[in-house]
Order: structure tokens, then C-alpha cells, then sequence
């Protein structure tokens, strides 16, 4: 197999770069006043791992431990709701400056994104990679809520920075960073993890047929340029590991929707461990869902959702690109883009913003093939200018700053509110609360509140009700404008016993004990 064939690689950096940069900054700084929307945090309706978050993090704060709802938390890792402590600590429980801070993390993984493709696509060309991400219409959304999403992002591309300088300088203290930033990585955002396995096969590939092929022992090797990176990361994860392997519930859990990853991923019932293993018709079934699902994400980019045929075309397309620019650099960034595409076919759940760190080095892959081909009969500065401008072009065509979807959201946000103070007023400390989306009112009262999800997926209403008579819940907060809660306020609608305290448009507070 022959080696990889780079591009012309640009001075390291140059005046041109820093302009770049700086116009970077200029465009993500600059749209902060109306990209960014502070009151998102204090509902966090459209992110309920957002509340789970921040509950972690206040339980942290008080020296309860990682917990939710009096139970150790293992669903997650605690490395985002750790870096959220001393905000919460300086802060409070504010809206605008949690968000704020997440929207300059995102802000943080464009620059980082910069920095990474610079010197693979030229300055002009790799301005354009980001703005694309910038204008992607999941982006900005997902950076004005507590996630751990844009922050992910920037550890990874800082990870595969790091991972670049040290494959050009081999060194035994730079792997060891790097190894310790890829397991800091994975607790922020798991699917960081990817990168080892993505790294050892560009250092494989990289020994097998790359400029310095033959030229070192295999064993030498595999001691001095692949163990640390599978050592050190793991022991980082080891504390975690040994602490869940520790607390975590043998048994179905009740107020989580799954008990593990694992768990989830491999057992029919995904609360339940002891439940048995999915088929193999399942597994292919999943597959078919989650593949249908990428198309319409990436063909689409993060836009109007559809599986159309040019959202197929345009996902085949990038798909192409990556596994030609795959075959020819065989990089980590190349790997970790498959690994990352394999896992989210297999997962047993969706959501778009998975595919954020995806998508954003999908787009670079392509750049890079059509300045390779353009380069063939162009000057380097025309191919630069050809390609960054397709790439502004079509970030100006598929900007859309949502507003009215902005204006839903603080509508949401005012009904929420209301809900709240309701809750707040008519229940005492002892009553037992549940609601549909329990982790917004658990952070915002300040108070275990139960879910019935779980017993809705499971029995529909009749096993809500069931939930409901035995944990002797008092009071109920339904979301109407979602199913479950909806067929569950028909049903006890029905029961003398349930008064209704208080409805705001699509909230309805009740009580259903006499």
C-alpha cells in the first residue's frame, strides 16, 4: 500500500493565519448577542442531561457525593459536572452565566478546530471548516445549554492537536499527556475514548507503510509508541471504574431510563441487567434505524431533517470523501470518524448533536480532497480561494439564527416558570412529587422529584398509575404537550380523588391526594 499523499503544507504560521483566527474570533465573539439566549439553562427543557448535570454538580458542591435523587450517579462520568463547580460556586445557579460559559467552550473547540486543520487545509480553507460548523444550526443551539457537547468537542481537537506534534516528535512524556488528556477527555464526553484506538492505528499504519516504516523493532515499538497510550488513559478512567463497580445497582433501576451503557446497549429491557440480551434481528434492526438516522443528520446538515434524495446523495458523499482521504492519510482524526459513525450505528438511542464531532471533521475531509484535486490545475491560491469560498458560500446559504424557534423556547421558558412557582406554593416539604421531566423541577425546587417515563415506556398508563399509587405520590406536574403525560392527565381526569391546582397552557399542576 503506498504511503499517504499530503497536501502542500503552509508556513507554520503566518500573517494570513492570524488574520484568519482573528476573524474567527470576530464572527463567533461578535454573534454572541444574538446567538446566545441565557434563559435556556433555567428550563433546560430541550436537554434533560443538562438538569442531571447540574444536580450532580450541587450534590458535589454540598460533599453528597456524585448522586442523583439520593442514589450514587453512574450513568455518566463526573468530569463536565466537575468543571461546573466553581461556577456554581461563584455563580449560583444563574442562567446566563452557565450558559454563557458553555458558549464560550464552543467557542474554544472552533478556534481548536482552526488549529487542526490549519496546517492540513491552509488558513483560509480551514476559516472556512469552522464557519461551517459556526453556521450549522445544531451548533449554536446546543452551545446555550448545559452540555457537555462543545467542551467535548474542544478536548478532542485539542487531543488530536497534541496527537499530531507528538507523532512528528516521539517522545515518552508526550504521549504520557497525551494519554492523560484523552482519559480528562472521556470524562467530560465518552466517546473521546475512541481516540485511542484511533491512534494506535494511525501509529500502526503509519508504521507499516509510512515514511519511517522498518526502521524501528516491532516490540520497541509497540513498548514505546502504543502501551502508554492504552496504559495511561485507562488508568485515568480506573478511579471511575472502581467506584461504579462499587455502587452500582445490581438489580433494575426505577428512576434513571437505563441502567448503564452497557446495559443499554445489549439487554432488552435497558434498565434491568439481568434482562436477556438483544437478537441478532434487533441489533440489525437498530442498525437500519440508527443508519437512516446519520443520513438524515448528515445529509441534511443539522438542518430541515428529511431522507430525501439529495440528503442521501450529499451524506454518500461526504461518506465517500472520508473513506478516499481515510485510505490516503490514514490519520487519527480519519479513524476516529469511523470508530465514532460505527458506535452511533450500534447505539441503542439517537440524538443529532452526537454527530456534531463527526460532522465537523467530515467537512475538513472533503476540503482536503478538493484542494488535492484543484491543486492538480490550479495555483495553490486559487484552489484556496475556490474551495474556502464554496465553504462560506454554503455556511451563508445554511445559517439560520431560528428565531422563531428562539421564541418558542422563551415562551417554554415563561410557562415553565409559572408551573414552578406553582409547585412551589402548593406542596409541602414531605409531599412526594413526580413529573414527567423530573430532573428541571428536582434542580429548581431543590428537591427529589420522581419521573413516571420509565413506567409510561413500560406499561403506558396503567403503569404510571401504578408508579404513582406506590410511591404514594402527592403531587403530580404534567407537561401536556408531550403523549405520555397528556394520556396520563386523561386517565386522571377521571379520578375523584386528583384536583387540579394550577394549568399553564401546556403545564398542569395537581394534587392527588384528598
Amino acid at each position: 500500500m503506498a504511503g499517504p499523499r499530503a497536501c502542500t503544507a503552509p508556513p507554520a504560521w503566518s500573517r494570513g493565519s492570524s488574520l484568519a483566527l482573528g476573524l474567527l474570533l470576530v464572527l463567533a465573539l461578535g454573534s454572541l448577542p444574538w446567538l446566545w439566549h441565557g434563559s435556556y439553562a433555567s428550563t433546560l427543557l430541550y436537554a434533560a442531561d443538562g438538569a442531571i448535570y447540574l444536580i450532580c454538580a450541587r450534590h458535589l458542591l454540598r460533599g453528597e457525593g456524585y448522586s442523583y435523587l439520593g442514589q450514587p450517579f453512574v450513568v455518566r462520568p463526573p468530569g463536565f459536572a466537575v468543571v461546573l463547580l466553581p461556577l456554581l460556586a461563584i455563580l449560583g445557579y444563574g442562567a446566563h452565566g452557565l450558559t454563557l460559559f458553555v458558549y464560550l467552550t464552543g467557542v474554544l473547540a472552533l478556534v481548536l478546530l482552526f488549529l487542526l486543520e490549519r496546517p492540513r487545509l491552509g488558513a483560509p480553507v480551514a476559516l472556512g471548516v469552522c464557519v461551517i460548523l459556526w453556521a450549522t444550526p445544531l451548533y449554536p443551539l446546543v452551545c446555550n445549554q448545559i452540555m457537555s457537547d462543545p467542551l467535548g468537542m474542544a478536548l478532542l481537537f485539542g487531543a488530536l492537536i497534541l496527537e499530531r506534534s507528538t507523532r512528528r516528535r516521539a517522545s515518552l512524556p508526550g504521549d504520557l499527556v497525551l494519554g492523560v488528556l484523552i482519559g480528562v477527555a472521556a470524562y467530560v464526553r465518552t466517546v473521546c475514548v475512541l481516540l485511542v484506538p484511533a491512534i494506535l492505528l494511525a501509529r500502526l499504519c503509519a508504521a507499516l507503510w509510512g515514511a519511517q516504516r522498518g526502521r524501528e523493532r516491532p516490540l520497541p515499538f509497540v513498548a514505546r509508541r502504543l502501551a502508554p497510550l492504552v496504559v495511561v488513559p485507562w488508568l485515568v478512567l480506573l478511579p471511575w471504574s472502581l467506584r461504579n463497580a462499587a455502587v452500582t445497582p445490581d438489580g433494575a433501576v426505577e428512576h434513571t431510563l437505563f441502567h448503564s451503557y452497557s446495559v443499554a446497549m445489549w439487554h432488552t429491557d435497558m434498565t434491568d441487567p439481568a434482562s436477556p440480551r438483544i437478537s441478532w434481528d434487533d441489533l440489525v434492526a437498530r442498525v437500519e434505524a440508527r443508519s437512516h438516522d446519520i443520513v438524515t443528520s448528515l445529509g441534511s446538515g443539522f438542518g430541515d431533517f428529511g431522507y430525501e434524495p439529495r440528503e442521501i446523495a450529499f451524506c454518500l458523499a461526504l461518506i465517500l470523501a472520508w473513506a478516499v482521504v481515510l485510505v490516503r492519510r490514514r490519520e487519527a482524526s480519519d479513524f476516529f470518524v469511523g470508530g465514532a459513525l460505527a458506535v452511533t450505528s450500534l447505539y441503542f438511542a439517537y440524538q443529532p448533536r452526537l454527530l456534531l464531532p463527526v460532522w465537523a471533521l467530515l467537512v475538513p475531509c472533503a476540503a482536503w480532497l478538493a484542494l488535492d484535486g484543484l491543486r492538480r490545475v490550479a495555483s495553490e491560491r486559487l484552489a484556496q480561494t475556490l474551495v474556502s469560498g464554496v465553504l462560506f458560500a454554503c455556511a451563508a446559504w445554511h445559517f439560520d439564527p431560528q428565531p422563531k424557534l428562539h421564541a418558542t423556547m422563551e415562551k417554554t421558558h415563561a410557562e415553565f416558570l409559572e408551573a414552578l412557582e406553582c409547585s412551589r406554593d402548593a406542596f409541602a416539604s414531605d409531599d412526594v412529587l413526580c413529573a414527567g421531566q423530573a430532573a428541571h423541577f428536582t434542580l429548581a425546587l431543590d428537591r427529589p422529584v420522581l419521573s413516571h417515563r420509565r413506567a409510561f415506556r413500560d406499561a403506558g398508563v396503567p403503569g404510571c398509575l401504578a408508579f404513582l399509587e406506590r410511591h404514594g405520590v402527592d403531587g403530580l406536574v404534567l407537561n401536556t404537550s408531550r403523549r405520555s403525560d397528556a394520556r396520563l392527565f386523561a386517565a386522571l381526569e377521571q379520578d375523584p380523588r386528583a384536583r387540579i391546582l394550577g394549568e399553564f397552557k401546556s403545564w398542569t399542576v395537581m394534587r392527588l391526594k384528598p
